[in-house]
């Protein structure tokens, strides 16, 4: 049976700043430049700016554990009192760190599924064609190989360089880091498609940097916590509104959801578990269960973000398909196809 897909929104406190604690922009400056239309992505902005206070990794363990002598920054509370952003009083980054950029009432995204929980169409709609090159960073890790670290999993092999898929992100997982955007190494991260690649090589050319002074990061594996962009051009972060409005209790924002009035668990017709290959969400959990016909981990892996909010029974509707494809739970095809509908649109 699939395991559970845990993720939460990362509530920051509200701090006197730059930004007006009900501003919809989402960035500290009140200037989107990324995810620039509004309507369609209320809770979640693309923010360009500077931060000189390095890091970005959701821990702040003191000592790097994959560097050691490498100093860490709790960079979850801003600095600079939110005076970060392209346009706002400090552009240069003075005295600031990653969550400047982010307006009160919003703070850095955490990880994939959080990207994914805010708009449906993943990091599609984060830039558009003309922009100039852009990168927008999410706190979200990898353990290396850009393998990323969105798993469950905190075994011994789960650290920086073991390039193992389905760990956990912890102190332990800091190389390199993901976001979306048209600049950095292309990847694949949940919809997330750029990363920094190796001391930030990926995004060479531009005012990120990832190379502290000290020698103790040298081995390239705790970009996460050394990052930082000395000037405004190139993009910033990607920035999550606090809380969003989750009418169905899905685990989706309404804003991203496809489907009012999802009801869990699902219930099937075969009983309390889906047929062999075939998924449904039977314990409510935001991931669709499966049985495997090789007794091993299946092939595939859904969750409630990855289809916007939609259960296997709605996502049959909405394809116009009869409801005996749901009796058992959705095929592999049928969610792939789905989840495909769901980022181009």
């Amino acid at each position: 049976m699939a395991c559970g897909l845990i993720f939460g929104s990362l509530l920051m406190a509200a701090s006197p700043g730059f930004a007006h604690p009900s501003d919809a922009a989402g960035c500290a400056d009140r200037q989107r430049e990324g995810f620039k239309d509004i309507a369609r992505w209320p809770d979640i902005a693309g923010c360009a700016g500077a931060w000189r206070i390095p890091g970005l990794h959701t821990d702040n363990p003191g000592i790097a554990p994959a560097c050691p002598g490498l100093v860490t920054f709790d960079t979850l509370p801003p600095a600079c009192g939110r005076k970060g952003g392209d346009d706002g009083p400090k552009p240069g980054g003075a005295g600031c760190n990653v969550a400047d950029l982010c307006a009160s009432g919003w703070h850095v995204c955490t990880s994939d599924a959080e990207v994914m929980s805010r708009s449906s169409t993943g990091c599609k709609g984060a830039t558009k064609a003309g922009d100039q090159a852009l990168f927008f960073a999410t706190r979200q890790s990898t353990n290396g190989c850009g393998v990323c670290a969105n798993g469950t999993s905190t075994g011994p092999e789960c650290d920086s360089d073991s390039c193992t898929p389905g760990c956990l992100q912890t102190a332990r997982t800091s190389n390199d880091f993901f976001g979306c955007g048209n600049f950095g190494t292309e990847a694949t991260c949940g919809p997330l498609n750029r990363f920094s690649e190796n001391l930030c090589s990926g995004l060479e050319g531009s005012p990120w940097s990832c190379n502290a002074a000290t020698t103790a990061d040298d081995n390239g594996l705790c970009e996460a916590y050394t990052a930082i962009k000395t000037g405004s051009r190139f993009g910033g972060v990607l920035c999550c509104r606090d809380t969003c409005t989750d009418s169905d209790k899905d685990g989706v924002c309404d804003s991203a959801d496809r489907c009012a009035g999802t009801v869990l668990p699902e219930s099937l017709s075969t009983g309390s578990l889906p047929g062999m290959n075939r998924f449904a969400d039977t314990d409510g959990d935001g991931t669709f269960n499966t049985l495997s016909s090789n007794d091993g981990e299946p092939e595939r892996r859904f969750t409630l973000v990855d289809t916007a909010g939609c259960s296997c029974a709605q996502i049959v509707d909405a394809l116009g398909m009869s409801q005996e494809h749901a009796q058992s739970g959705c095929s592999i095809s049928t969610l792939e196809n789905w989840v495909s509908r769901v980022k181009e649109n």
